[in-house]
């Protein structure tokens, strides 16, 4: 099994037979027809985490907690990475160096957003630069043909 194979089980929309699971163990028996995976998709069923592997190193886990305010999936959590067992801390960790992590929806949200705007940015002003290149050059040059210069013909 790879670490992209590996689906994630939402154990607050499943329907999971309680006497035959043990969430500490990480074994889970569901109800036919009961097993649901994480969507973000659906507004209505996103959950309240968005989780992700990180890479599972004391530098790596601490900077993920203190830059971007993530911790780890335990077994208590509403989570479960299909056919991975938690660790003797509760943690779920794949082939000992990857570690399931979550952090809130809205912080995660809030991060990506900052990501999107630097990097809009970042291409805005490497346009303003190349078309001031052009210009002081003495090439007149349409805002198109310097798209065309900068990303090719595929935009």
């Amino acid at each position: 099994m790879l670490l992209r194979d590996i689906k994630l089980v939402d154990l607050n929309r499943s329907k999971i037979d309680k006497k035959k699971s043990d969430p500490e163990k990480g074994i889970y028996v569901f109800e036919p027809n009961g097993k649901v995976y994480v969507s973000w998709k659906d507004p209505a069923t996103r959950p309240q985490h968005y989780v992700k592997w990180n890479r599972n190193t004391p530098y790596d886990v601490e900077s993920w907690r203190t830059k971007w305010n993530y911790s780890e999936v335990t077994a208590k959590d509403p989570y479960w990475p299909e056919g991975v067992k938690p660790n003797q801390s509760g943690f779920y960790v794949y082939q000992t160096d990857m570690i399931l992590m979550k952090c809130p929806l809205a912080d995660y949200v809030a991060k990506r957003q900052r990501e999107i705007e630097k990097s809009e940015l970042a291409v805005a002003s490497k346009r303003r630069e190349y078309a001031e290149i052009i210009r002081q050059k003495g090439v007149a040059a349409a805002e198109v043909d310097i798209e065309k210069r900068i990303f090719g013909d595929s935009k």
